[in-house]
This record gives C-alpha cells, structure tokens and sequence, in this order.
C-alpha cells in the first residue's frame, strides 16, 4: 500500500468557493469532516452544505459518515493526555 500525503484545511474568515477551490488544486480526492459538532455559522460550512459543495464540485468524496467516529467517540477526541482532565479514560 503506498502512503498518500494527509492534509488539514481550516476554514475561519473563508469562502466555501475557496475552500473547495484551494482542495482541489492541492489533488484532494477525499474529504473527512471530523468537526465535533458538524455545523458552523459561516455560510455553507454545515454538514449537509459541505458534502453538496464537495460533490457538486465533482472531483473529491465526502464519505456519508465522514469517518466521525470510531467506537462510539469522535476521531480524535479527546486528545492524547487530554482524557483525565475530562473524566474519560483510554
């Protein structure tokens, strides 16, 4: 299997456009939304706003689950050395 690079994109003070625009020149083919909470106040950034602009772009996935979580805990969360802290244990 051969390593294919990971990239990270935030969206603070964006246009989806661009967003959508800057993944695509980058050669992204798959978009995972791992947000706690799926939604946001900048237009288009929702999970349902995303996933139509993604395939509306035609060039990148987003999977139906967008891989939010892994045995019943968001992707990442909580944070390696975070889990005391917050009363979770690994």
């Amino acid at each position: 299997m051969t390593a294919r690079p990971l990239y990270t994109i935030g969206y603070e003070k964006t246009l989806l456009k661009d967003v959508i625009a800057t993944l695509a020149s980058a050669g992204v083919s798959t978009l995972l939304d791992v947000r706690d909470r799926p939604i946001s106040r900048r237009p288009g950034f929702s999970k349902r706003q995303l996933a139509a602009a993604v395939e509306e772009a035609g060039n990148m996935l987003f999977p139906p689950s967008s891989a939010r979580h892994t045995a019943g805990r968001p992707v990442g969360w909580p944070a390696p050395g975070m889990g005391p802290l917050l009363g979770h244990r690994r």
